[in-house]
């Protein structure tokens, strides 16, 4: 069946539809046999379609150029030591539990037990070169949510990587006297998004959170925004 309703008899038909020139026509073709994209977390892509979507979407301090040669990304810029192989140690880590009695650099050999860090993820402000980290250790427990401001002024950081300021991170805690982040061995998350003169921070493991940098960053859980005990009186 098919229903219409319309104005009077005497109101004139609207003109057809006109082809549009060949310079902005589009051709859509469906690509059979390919799978839906199971995340955009690059932590946690793990099959080609995600890992290429991601890929898409973010970008890092560096990358490759057309000859496979790194280059400068979102870094200002960069050092490869002679050997091309070692890594030099920020002076400064995002957490005052990471020092170098603590968490001495051993290459070659296996880390330091007593270093209190098990899983971080850090991430960078595209806009502002802002750097932020978060890190667990071997008991999940929170060893904060941190901060370097850049300074960015053409187009490099005015400012050497200090991890200065912590920002709350407690509500990602079980609560009740505990630090422990919940899955944050294998799940922990953090984005950083440029927005406008803002930087908005997603940060969580089950369930992601959002603050505004520019309005104090209190973290407010996007996954479930509404309560259980909310839910109750809603169905009530």
């Amino acid at each position: 069946m098919v229903a219409a309703c319309g104005g009077g008899g005497n109101q004139q038909a609207s003109s057809a539809a006109t082809k549009a020139p060949d310079d902005q026509q589009i051709y859509i073709s469906p690509i059979g046999g390919k799978s839906d994209v199971k995340t955009l977390d690059p932590a946690l892509a793990y099959d080609i379609v995600s890992i290429d979507s991601v890929q898409m979407l973010f970008t890092g301090l560096v990358q490759f150029d057309d000859n496979l040669k790194v280059k400068d990304q979102l870094a200002a810029s960069h050092q490869v030591a002679a050997d091309g192989v070692t890594w030099t140690r920020l002076t400064n880590q995002p957490g005052t539990g990471l020092t170098m009695t603590a968490c001495p650099t051993n290459p070659g050999l296996s880390a330091n037990r007593g270093c209190p860090i098990f899983r971080g993820s850090i991430a960078v402000d595209a806009a502002t070169g802002d750097m932020y980290a978060l890190t667990v250790d071997t008991n999940n427990s929170d060893q904060g949510l941190w901060r370097d401001a850049c300074g960015l002024s053409a187009g490099g950081c005015t400012n050497t990587v200090a991890f200065g300021t912590r920002l709350d991170s407690s509500v990602l805690e079980v609560g009740s006297g505990s630090t422990v982040i919940s899955q944050g061995d294998y799940d922990l998350s953090l984005a950083a998004v440029a927005s406008g003169s803002d930087t908005l921070l997603f940060v969580g493991t089950t369930d992601l959170y959002r603050c505004s940098i520019a309005a104090g960053c209190v973290l407010r859980n996007t996954t479930n925004a509404v309560s259980p005990q909310a839910l109750a009186r809603i169905s009530r």
